[in-house]
């Protein structure tokens, strides 16, 4: 399962949990992999790698040279005209689902559709697909090379494939099995079977339920403080639980505890979805600003995005809503969490 290819700011999340919570400030050295503030990109200067002479610099907008993705403000892409080319320029292309509008051919996201008469159109005599959005804009979804409308709610569904429509639900399947049925979000209830991806998204938090991430059932959660002080796993702050649940993690060198999806987070989540579903954005759309949901769901579109703040150690994440003219004022102020660690979208974001 692809959700919202580029809202993956998880993948900063991960990251921020996973380091030991060094900044790097723009202008300074900096090492492969460590996190450089207000989301900078650790690189050599006019070069397209890191090395020893790294440092952090600010990413750039619509039209400034770049070497990787990385250079370029959240959403657009490092556009260069041959493929051999080791200098680009930052563009806002690859926006347009199947169906939506374009201006040229590299405005259409699917590589087997073209800019016709203004509409990325699928080229002709091409009978399979390869991934969603090679299908009919936000309507249909890939399974098996095919393009297929997706399995409606309290329907037959395959897991694996994940057939049902995810802007509306998940397949909840038994223990090993791939046939389900499409359930809506938040609706598993205590002691049902849940899979590792969708964990916050499945059970029903209005009754204290989560996903346990070590026997994938939906429990009562209750936090049990970790009797280490200092940590390098995750591992090491459940340890002590032996082995029977996944109520902490390792961030920053100390254990964090695990917080549930709270009733204003998942009505933000279901604003989203819904406005989605109801315009048709399907769930691959690009987060370009001439993307369908920046273009049709900028409010819920920022509210979302604003939930990450909170895991916001280095300012990535309020840079990210400047970038995307969202209210950065409106940010929230919390203390990391994991409410949001486990989303949906563990897809891959940025």
């Amino acid at each position: 399962m692809k959700i919202f290819y580029s809202l993956i700011l998880i993948l900063f999340t991960i990251n921020y949990i996973n380091a030991n919570c060094n900044c790097i400030p723009i202008g300074e050295t900096c090492k492969d992999g460590e996190i450089c503030q207000d989301m900078g990109f650790c690189g050599t200067p006019g070069t397209a790698s890191s090395n020893s002479q790294s440092i952090c610099v600010s990413r750039v907008d619509v039209g400034e040279p770049c070497f990787v993705e990385d250079n370029c403000y959240v959403g657009l892409s490092c556009y260069k005209i041959n493929s051999n080319d080791t200098k680009g320029v930052c563009s806002e292309i690859k926006y347009a689902l199947i169906g939506e509008p374009c201006e040229k051919k590299l405005d259409c996201m699917s590589d087997l559709s073209s800019c016709v008469n203004n509409i990325c159109t699928l080229n002709r005599h091409v009978d399979v697909c390869g991934e969603d959005i090679d299908c009919d804009m936000g309507l249909e979804i890939c399974v098996n090379s095919t393009c297929q409308s997706p399995t409606k709610l309290g329907s037959a569904c395959k897991a694996r494939d994940s057939t049902c429509n995810k802007l509306e639900g998940f397949c909840a399947a038994p223990a090993g099995s791939d046939d389900g049925i499409c359930k809506k979000y938040f609706s598993l209830q205590e002691g049902e079977y849940c899979y590792s991806g969708d964990y916050d998204y499945q059970c029903d938090n209005t009754k204290n339920l989560y996903c346990n991430n070590i026997n994938k059932k939906c429990q009562v959660y209750s936090f049990i403080k970790p009797d280490i002080e200092s940590c390098d796993s995750s591992n090491q702050c459940n340890a002590h639980l032996n082995g029977t649940s996944a109520e902490s993690i390792c961030g920053c060198g100390r254990c964090i505890e695990y917080q549930l999806v709270s009733s204003n987070e998942r009505q933000i989540i279901t604003d989203l979805f819904t406005c989605a579903s109801i315009n048709k954005c399907g769930l691959h759309s690009a987060i370009t600003a001439k993307g369908c949901i920046r273009t049709k769901c900028a409010k819920e579109f920022c509210d979302y995005n604003r939930l990450n703040t909170k895991f916001d150690g280095c300012g990535g994440y309020t840079a990210v809503l400047s970038q995307l003219n969202c209210d950065v004022n409106n940010s929230f102020k919390l203390l990391p969490s994991l409410s949001f660690l486990i989303l949906l979208f563990i897809y891959l974001l940025f």
